[in-house]
């Protein structure tokens, strides 16, 4: 879904509102519908080709549409419904892939603005993760802030805030899925 300012000259000055002149702001990829529109109009009637599944999110976005979701991008850690069930299990149990770390019960793996950061150890009994086989680039604990975890390197230079942070990847048990 597109947001208020999509395709605005002047991103100041949004193109489109809610009924109750709310701005609104859209998803960073495709959005299932919009995916399901292009596959209905270019690749269906070239044949040999069907919808992927797909499922109704229960809670409404909005513009008061039940988005659908690719069963696909259930557990991504992106919320592709307006209410997120796609990511907290209501549409679909979500497990860890891999077991929480010990003793601190953390990721194995992180997602971390699109890089992956596997858990290398712990730094002041908190849990290190390392980013994308960088040795530079690692995920920590740093004491005497209010964030739980800050993106620096091995040296201790602090390089910002964790944006888009999530655990990975989830699976998602495919019998759960209910089926609306």
């Amino acid at each position: 879904m597109y947001g208020s300012t999509s395709f605005a000259k002047d991103n100041n000055v949004p193109v489109a509102v809610t009924k109750s002149g709310e701005t609104y702001s859209g998803g960073s990829r495709l959005s299932t519908m919009d995916a399901m529109q292009l596959i209905t109009k270019y690749c269906i009637p070239l044949g040999g080709y069907t919808m992927k599944e797909n499922a109704d999110c229960p809670s409404l976005d909005k513009a008061g549409i039940s988005r659908k979701v690719f069963h696909s991008r259930f557990c991504d850690g992106t919320d592709d419904c307006n209410g997120g069930e796609d990511e907290d299990g209501t549409m679909g149990r979500c497990i860890d892939a891999h077991p929480p770390t010990e003793p601190n019960g953390c990721c194995s793996s992180l997602v971390l603005n699109g890089h992956i950061c596997t858990h290398v150890g712990e730094y002041n009994s908190k849990d290190t993760y390392q980013c994308s086989g960088n040795s530079n680039h690692v995920v920590y604990y740093r004491k005497g802030t209010n964030r739980v975890l800050e993106f620096g390197v091995t040296k201790g230079i602090f390089l910002g805030p964790l944006q888009n942070i999530f655990c990975s990847p989830k699976y998602i048990i495919s019998d759960q899925i209910p089926h609306w």
